[in-house]
Formats: C-alpha cells, sequence, structure tokens
C-alpha cells in the first residue's frame, strides 16, 4: 500500500499555501476597492469645496463693480 503519511503533509502544505494566495488576492481586490472609493469620495470633496469657494469669489465680484 502507498504510504499516505509522506502524501498528506505536501499535499496540505500546498492547500495551506493555495488559501495563503487566495487571502492575497482577496484582500488584493479589497483594497483596490477601497482606493477607488477613497479616491472619488476625496475628488467629490476637492469638487465641491473648490465650487464653494469659486462660487463665492464670483458672485463677490458683481458687487464690488
Amino acid at each position: 500500500m502507498p504510504k499516505k503519511a509522506k502524501s498528506n503533509p505536501i499535499f496540505a502544505d500546498q492547500l495551506i499555501s493555495l488559501k495563503h494566495v487566495y487571502r492575497r488576492a482577496e484582500i488584493g481586490k479589497r483594497s483596490r476597492a477601497v482606493k477607488v472609493i477613497a479616491a472619488v469620495s476625496l475628488g467629490m470633496a476637492l469638487g465641491v469645496f473648490l465650487a464653494l469657494k469659486y462660487s463665492k469669489n464670483s458672485s463677490d465680484q458683481p458687487s464690488k463693480t
């Protein structure tokens, strides 16, 4: 009969390494999504800030003239 004691640890090591690869891939996908969400929200905040800043300046200019 073939010895299963030698093949099982190798198989277990391969399975554990595959789990780590899969977890890294999931973490990579999650962090990419988080980066995209952060970039979009930062862009929106910057856009709102600049819009408010320049809308105040444009409304002040006609009153000065």
